[in-house]
């Protein structure tokens, strides 16, 4: 028997095309209806520009990243989850924030803006997608899912049968995974 305790970190925070993939795979949405969306989203002041290749944000954005989270707090749907965030401190590791992977990008990762008043108005597809990248802002800045692996080999009649468990010790932002 081998045991091993075991991480797997958070996802990173979305570019373009890891939205319109995750979009598309939960919603059907196409690449082009993904980012007409997106595209409305940001104009209505619900996220920040769509049109990256990057999932970072630099340093100084970490301000924004706490008020977003903060003002989640007022959402039924996020409240919950929100407030056990900021009392755990969010995760802000290189997979967030990370200055030098910014270098040679425009714009930085997509994430929510604060505002979070009058998503009633919103499109339901619009609204799919807002939820989308308010789930992974919150998962990118929870705690790693840790696990305990268990291997077991047996033998019985010259044959060996091979067993592994798994247990949670801890879901972090898994608990929220959309997979």
């Amino acid at each position: 028997m081998v045991k091993e305790e075991k991480t797997v970190a958070p996802p990173k925070l979305y570019d373009l095309t890891t939205l319109q993939r995750d979009a598309n795979r939960l919603f059907g949405f196409t690449a082009k209806q993904t980012l007409e969306y997106t595209q409305s989203l940001y104009e209505k002041k619900f996220t920040t520009y769509p049109r990256t290749d990057c999932n970072y944000i630099s340093e100084d954005m970490r301000g924004k990243v706490i008020a977003v989270v903060s003002k989640m707090v007022d959402r039924e749907e996020y409240s919950e989850r929100s407030r056990r965030l900021l009392g755990q401190a969010l995760n802000f590791d290189s997979r967030v924030i990370n200055n030098k992977a910014m270098e040679g990008h425009d714009h930085h990762a997509i994430i929510p803006e604060e505002n979070t008043d009058s998503l009633d108005r919103l499109t339901e597809r619009e609204r799919n997608v807002y939820h989308l990248v308010v789930n992974r802002l919150l998962c990118a800045v929870d705690k790693p899912y840790t696990y305990s692996e268990t291997n077991y080999e047996f033998w019985c009649n010259d044959v060996t049968y091979k067993l592994k468990t798994v247990k949670p010790l801890e879901f972090g932002w898994k608990a929220y995974d959309t997979e």
